[in-house]
């Protein structure tokens, strides 16, 4: 497993981000700007953690964001485009003297990590999204880190609480045993799959 000393934590109301996946957001609180700053400047990841509320306890668990652009808006705000780069549970609070969160945390899953293929509409679902990568036929898996499957669990329209389940599963093929009872979102997803050739062109 990989360990970073400390990324600062940033919270994603009710949206699980996934790696691979580009994401766009406004910051209004002065705290979370201080934050991106800061990330921005020590090139430092953040830690985006999915919270479903501000009461709520949050997910132990968090997807490595790095930040691409940062734009300042007229109204004093921010607007960020992420990156999702990896899932990582969070293993420790880090005191900073900062007026925001920061954690130690360890990465989730590894390149050496192998599971059996996949089958029943996950291998049409994993064909699907081999080929807009251009590379059709029965070879191993070309995603790093089965960036396929964290593609499909970003774009499956589930619910909140199984996205942070599917986000927090550190075996693969554990997650797609989970994967395997939500067929009927895969066959009505049709804006996902014609949103994926965009996403590829973005990345």
């Amino acid at each position: 497993m990989d360990y970073l000393q400390q990324v600062p934590l940033f919270p994603l109301k009710r949206r699980v981000l996934f790696p691979g996946i580009p994401f766009h957001c406004a910051v209004a609180h002065p705290f979370q700007q201080d934050m991106v700053f800061d990330a921005v400047l020590e090139r430092k990841f953040l830690g985006v953690q999915p919270v479903a509320t501000a009461l709520d306890e949050p997910a132990g668990v968090v997807c490595l964001a790095r930040i691409r652009r940062v734009h300042c808006l007229p109204d004093g705000g921010l607007l960020l485009d992420l990156l999702g780069i990896a899932r990582a549970a969070i293993r420790a609070q880090v005191p900073r003297g900062k007026p925001y969160c920061c954690v130690q945390i360890e990465i989730l899953g590894g390149p050496s990590e192998e599971y059996a293929p996949p089958t029943g509409w996950l291998n049409e679902a994993y064909q699907t999204i081999r080929n807009l990568r251009g590379s059709p036929g029965p070879e191993p898996d070309p995603f790093p880190r089965g960036l396929w499957l964290d593609m499909l669990c970003h774009f499956l329209p589930v619910p909140f609480d199984a996205k942070v389940q599917l986000l927090k599963e550190t075996c693969h093929q554990r997650r797609c045993q989970m994967l395997a009872s939500y067929g009927s979102y895969w066959k009505t997803g049709r804006l996902m799959r014609k949103y994926l050739p965009r996403l590829f062109c973005w990345n």
